[in-house]
């Protein structure tokens, strides 16, 4: 699967901001495409690519937790997507996008350690009422992390990450490991 993606911040600074009411809000789109087109649409997906269109809201609040710092996030997605986009996009029970919460929250623990829980909502849009189905049921998915920020521009982030089922596959769960570098 190929995935692109831009985001665009509206209002709001998380970090320089802290101390006002409102959150920062931003805009993104994603589009992503699907390789396998004969599985995809042997399984009822509608369309090999998709986009996703979200609005998320962040607040930092410093010193709110025993001193020390939270970071909160709530996105709304309007998608299509089936699996994440690994089966395709929409189906039998959805032809137009629908939306779908996505929360997270972020306990720091030091200026470079942060902890914390993410939740993503799923449609379930493969599955109908037929028996045959019931593998494509889609489940929310959910994670605990621990990211390691040592440089400005570096992350290490491990998480335990439970996907639910994915095409039949119940106990998608396992650890997940990524480091990140920009510049």
């Amino acid at each position: 699967m190929t995935t692109v993606g831009a985001k665009l911040r509206l209002v709001g600074d998380a970090v320089y901001d802290q101390d006002r009411w409102y959150p920062q809000v931003s805009v993104g789109v994603m589009h992503k495409q699907t390789a396998d087109g004969g599985l995809v649409r042997s399984l009822g997906a509608r369309d090999l690519a998709g986009n996703d269109v979200y609005v998320a809201a962040t607040k930092l609040w410093l010193g709110a937790a025993g001193g020390l710092n939270v970071l909160a996030n709530a996105a709304v997605r309007w998608t299509r997507a089936n699996h994440f986009g690994l089966i395709g996009f929409g189906g039998p029970s959805q032809v137009g996008f629908r939306p779908m919460l996505e929360v997270s929250l972020g306990l720091m623990l030091r200026d470079d350690l942060v902890v914390g829980a993410e939740y993503r909502a799923r449609p379930n849009a493969l599955q109908t009422r037929d028996a045959a189905t019931a593998a494509l049921r889609e489940e929310a998915a959910w994670d605990m992390f621990v990211a390691w920020f040592p440089l400005p521009h570096a992350s290490l982030t491990a998480a335990w990450v439970n996907l639910g089922q994915i095409v039949g596959q119940r106990q998608q769960q396992g650890l997940y490991v990524s480091g990140q570098v920009g510049f």
